[in-house]
């Protein structure tokens, strides 16, 4: 029994000094993506429909401490997101130049929010997808259907938000490894045989229909936002 609990302890101590060095490495890690990033935050309905667009600022402000604030700033009004520290980021969990923020539920809409973040050099995107239940009622069947997503594109070079009339005014002036977020022609292959399913709502419960062939015309799309 005493050789047990001795074993007991000593996985308990290599646990913690694990666990203190996982939380080391995410903050230093996190500590990469403060500065103060200036972006056009683009919120698409479930359909892809662009549904507004905003110029704002997200600063990421590390403090004495070991700890970050976070100030979201819009039409000249600021707001305070909140503090985080070593071994307190709450649901932020970073990997390489990425971060995964969520899943989380909004306290005032219900709204079940996922945050992707990609870094590169001063620049980055930020890809919010949120879900809200199928039904207003509690069912048992009630699934999470597609609400809304806001795509966030920003720099902290101090240029300000990369609005796509000051990357076209630059005429194609961009650094080899510079990001570029507006393009005339998308990036991927969007001509491609895509199949699926297609989740939607009815009076008495959720339909999927797979999707064994999509409309060529949306295979050749351009714009690819």
């Amino acid at each position: 029994f005493v050789g047990e609990a001795g074993a007991f302890r000593r996985r308990g101590a290599v646990a913690l000094r694990s666990a203190a060095a996982f939380d080391a490495t995410q903050w230093s890690t996190y500590a990469t993506h403060s500065g103060r990033w200036e972006g056009v935050w683009t919120t698409y309905d479930e359909y892809g429909s662009e549904h507004s667009s905003v110029c704002g600022t997200w600063l990421v402000e590390l403090v004495p401490g070991d700890r970050a604030r976070h100030t979201l700033s819009v039409n000249g009004n600021d707001i305070p997101v909140g503090e985080y520290g070593v071994g307190k980021l709450g649901k932020q969990v970073c990997a390489g130049a990425g971060m995964v923020v969520g899943p989380s539920v909004l306290k005032r809409s219900g709204l079940v929010s996922t945050e992707l973040v990609l870094r590169h050099g001063a620049a980055r995107v930020r890809c919010t997808v949120q879900h809200a239940p199928a039904f207003a009622d509690s069912r048992e069947e009630a699934g999470l259907l597609l609400y809304r997503v806001v795509v966030c594109r920003e720099r902290c070079d101090g240029t300000g938000p990369p609005t796509r009339e000051k990357e076209e005014a630059r005429l194609n002036n961009f650094g080899v490894d510079e990001a570029r977020f507006w393009r005339g022609v998308p990036p991927y292959k969007w001509a491609a045989d895509w199949r699926g399913r297609s989740t939607s709502v009815v009076d008495n419960g959720l339909v999927t229909t797979p999707l064994d062939h999509l409309d060529d015309e949306w295979h050749l799309m351009r714009t690819g936002e």
